[in-house]
């Protein structure tokens, strides 16, 4: 008999970031492999939508709260736990959804997975609570699921984990039609980038991700490149100080930031850039696990500069589909831009190349059957195929 799987999720659509959309990329790799999967999010949503196709309930959003949504999700647990005799958690992250996960396992000996990330790691890891919780918790799943090689050797090293229950499922991107002519043309008289060279950042405005030293870097350029643009894509608490900084810097005239903005917008702007730029750097605790946002570029066919931090070595390739920089450093930024704006064939030749890998190792299919390791290894399905010790579904 097939083991019912339930995810516990605290970031979920319709909230926008990287592990939601992991969260819903998972699920619907879940239910093509055939896993009776529940998903219980913490994130309300009016509109009701399934998560990846799988069933979903919802908590309230009054308890969509720091630590308070820990309730809600340890209230699914238990439900699944009353409901199926033998149910498996994946817990899609290690705080609200871990602590919660823990607690069941402890009380009812339920078995679970949990998805690591990064920072959550770093963030809890060496302070006197929590940390040996999280080694504990991390230490007594079933099986561990990295993002990325940089987060399975977070887990390894840092954590304690015996790294043959620790496999690889890194995020996907999927090719999304071409935008009409008509279309590109709207959103260049939108954001008056008729003509212009345009440089690109989509993140969150948190100091981590670099837009302070691309403003630099952008300074240092305008002089031998006139025709520059910069578009900043998101929002965040980092906006104040950014445009300080554009104040103080004079690139006003360069720089467009436009917020948050949809699906649909935010592809054309990819495409009617040259390059995207993101120098994201170690900040505190709070680092790149990935960098999902250097893939969507790449499949756009737009060669990337980014910062040698956290696992985006996983996301880009130095000198193949981009260019990997000190991000603490706004000279190299500057100086790889350079290169790219002096010799747009290499940066075609890099997004080619880009969107090929995007393409081969890290579409749903790939995506499928590095999860298939997790499911085999979890004995999710009635038919499992041996798995092993020490597998990964290693990035290509």
């Amino acid at each position: 008999m097939a083991t019912p799987l339930l995810m516990l999720s605290a970031d979920a659509p319709p909230q926008l970031g990287g592990v939601s959309a992991y969260s819903e990329s998972i699920a619907r790799s879940l239910v093509e492999l055939g896993v009776d999967l529940s998903v219980e999010a913490s994130v309300p949503d009016p509109s009701d939508r399934p998560i990846g196709g799988a069933p979903t309930r919802r908590g309230p959003s009054v308890l969509n709260r720091k630590y308070v949504k820990i309730l809600p999700l340890f209230a699914a647990g238990l439900r699944g736990c009353l409901r199926f005799p033998r149910p498996m958690l994946l817990l899609m992250k290690c705080n609200h959804e871990g602590v919660a996960g823990y607690v069941l396992h402890r009380l009812f000996g339920v078995r679970y997975a949990v998805v690591a990330f990064g920072s959550e790691l770093l963030q809890f890891s060496d302070r006197r609570w929590t940390g040996p919780f999280l080694r504990r918790m991390m230490r007594r799943a079933e099986c561990v699921v990295a993002i990325s090689a940089y987060t399975r050797d977070l887990v390894v090293d840092g954590l304690g984990v015996d790294p043959g229950r620790v496999l690889i499922v890194p995020p996907i991107v999927e090719p999304t039609p071409e935008p009409t002519d008509e279309g590109l043309d709207a959103i260049r008289d939108r954001f008056e980038l008729h003509g212009k060279r345009v440089l690109l950042t989509v993140a969150r405005l948190v100091r981590r991700k670099g837009h302070d030293m691309v403003l630099r870097a952008l300074a240092d350029l305008r002089e031998d490149y006139p025709d520059l643009a910069y578009v900043i894509v998101g929002d965040g608490g980092d906006r104040e100080a950014l445009e300080r900084q554009i104040r103080a810097l004079g690139v006003g005239d360069l720089v467009r930031m436009v917020g948050a903005r949809s699906a649909e917008e935010v592809d054309a702007l990819y495409r009617v850039s040259e390059i995207f730029v993101m120098p994201s750097r170690r900040e505190g605790c709070d680092i790149e696990g990935f960098g999902i946002a250097f893939l969507e570029a790449n499949l756009r066919r737009k060669p990337v500069v980014a910062g040698r931090c956290g696992g985006v070595a996983d996301a880009v390739v130095d000198g193949e589909t981009g260019m990997l920089v000190d991000p603490t450093r706004w000279e190299e930024t500057a100086a790889a831009l350079r290169t790219l704006l002096d010799d747009p064939d290499r940066g075609r030749r890099m997004g080619d190349s880009g969107r090929d890998r995007a393409l081969r190792a890290f579409g749903r299919d790939r995506q499928v059957e590095c999860l298939r390791e997790v499911v085999d290894r979890l004995g999710l399905l009635e038919e499992a195929r041996p798995v092993a010790a020490g597998r990964a579904c290693e990035v290509a």
